[in-house]
């Protein structure tokens, strides 16, 4: 009797120990916070071209349509926004200055130095390639060096990218692109802001192109936007 009561007891014991391992697992692969926060109702912001300077502008300064995004680089939405991005670029050849936004999350373990490094690039022609890669290779964030990225973006001086990660100072432009975000009323990333709309939800390629060929055709972007202050 006292063989059986030992070995259920131990069989018990083995059963609790794999539930308990199933629910470590769950926890560390499938109750990671999410990115997107409440979003905030779709609405046109008065003071949206404030953002245009503590972003980094891509594209014709000259151009009609200003297409604001503040993104966090361990986002997975921003990654597959940074799709739609080019995608908007290429249907509107001249029509779009895109304008990257640093809003790194304070969930994100990775966001705010990677957010530097990609600040360290900033002073060389290759942002927009780093921005790239820096999504291209999301999942390796904390894992290969920030040198690696830069190179692989087309960085040549090496060395003062090096020196310019291990600074401790607080990098201006994202401070000012958080604090410019906070008065937006950004939630979440990515937040997109189209000629002033601002999106409750990340648009879509399709839902993007449309918006942007009504504002260029002098329309709403879409029947959902209330309509513009000015």
């Amino acid at each position: 009797m006292q063989g059986n009561w030992e070995k259920a007891t131990s069989a018990i014991l083995g059963l609790s120990a794999a539930a308990f391992a199933v629910v470590i697992v769950h926890r560390e692969f499938f109750a990671k916070p999410m990115t997107r926060l409440a979003a905030p109702p779709s609405a046109y912001v008065d003071n949206w071209r404030d953002a245009i300077p503590v972003g980094h502008a891509m594209g014709d300064p000259l151009s009609p349509i200003k297409l604001i995004e503040f993104g966090d680089l361990e986002c997975p939405f921003c990654r597959s926004f940074n799709t739609t991005v080019h995608t908007v670029l290429k249907a509107f050849p001249g029509k779009v200055e895109y304008v990257f936004v640093q809003f790194p999350l304070p969930m994100h373990r990775f966001a705010n130095p990677a957010a530097r490094a990609l600040e360290c690039v900033a002073p060389s022609a290759f942002f927009q390639n780093a921005l790239d890669v820096f999504y291209a290779k999301q999942d390796s964030l904390g894992l290969k060096s920030w040198a690696t990225y830069a190179e692989e973006a087309g960085v040549r001086d090496t060395v003062a990218f090096a020196r310019c990660t291990t600074m401790t100072a607080a990098a201006p432009m994202i401070v000012s692109g958080v604090a410019m975000g906070k008065k937006l009323g950004v939630a979440g990333t990515p937040t997109v802001v189209l000629n002033g709309w601002r999106y409750g939800e990340p648009p879509s390629d399709t839902e993007l192109v449309r918006a942007i060929g009504d504002l260029l055709a002098g329309r709403r972007p879409y029947a959902g936007f209330p309509r513009a202050h000015n």
